[in-house]
């Protein structure tokens, strides 16, 4: 039960997912320097909106998961802390990937006139 382990095991779990989300994080935004896909096209500027909102699908992940025993409503689908380790991994891969592709390519995607804002 997340809530009833000791202080110390909350720590080390919440300092674990800092870490996994930070390390997944850079390691998105290194993936974005050498592969940027999709381009800045109109293609390619619906497809990022569309990753972008896929990520959505990681919030039910985490609410089926072990966390917060003592106070949740929703049945646990997920038991083991490694599923909740490899969703926050996967949350922070995205926001790097996502968030670096998007910032190299919203200048790209602007008239000319616009640039200087």
């Amino acid at each position: 039960h997340f809530l009833l382990q000791p202080i110390g095991a909350v720590i080390i779990t919440l300092r674990v997912l800092f870490v996994v989300f930070n390390l997944a994080d850079y390691a998105g935004k290194q993936l974005a320097v050498w592969i940027q896909l999709p381009g800045p096209s109109k293609i390619g500027q619906i497809s990022l909106s569309i990753a972008a909102i896929l990520r959505c699908a990681l919030i039910p992940l985490f609410m089926f998961s072990n966390v917060s025993l003592g106070n949740r409503k929703t049945e646990i689908a997920f038991k083991s802390d490694a599923f909740y380790i490899s969703f926050m991994a996967l949350l922070g891969f995205t926001n790097g990937y996502i968030g670096n592709i998007a910032m190299m390519f919203g200048p790209k995607c602007v008239r000319n006139n616009d640039h200087q804002v």
